[in-house]
């Protein structure tokens, strides 16, 4: 935790730097998911983070932007 402190307090101000580097590594961008939102389930593939921190889903005919939700990895069909 220290050092993840340390290493955010360095980048403080450069929120740029932050979002490029959080979306390199971020595990779900790439991937199939399901996000089960509380009206909806939506299927697709996880493409990017918002400047807002928020989920974007390309769901086949449209981008979605999920801001909450719970979001399962799904296996690639093969």
């Amino acid at each position: 935790m220290e050092r993840l402190l340390a290493d955010l307090g360095g980048r403080y101000g450069d929120w740029d730097e932050v979002a490029i580097s959080y979306r390199r590594s971020c595990s779900t961008v790439g991937r199939l998911v399901r996000v089960e939102l509380s009206d909806e389930t939506l299927t697709g593939r996880a493409v990017d983070v918002s400047p807002e921190g928020h989920l974007v889903v390309d769901v086949g005919v449209c981008l979605r932007t999920v801001a909450a939700g719970d979001v399962v990895h799904l296996r690639p069909v093969s």
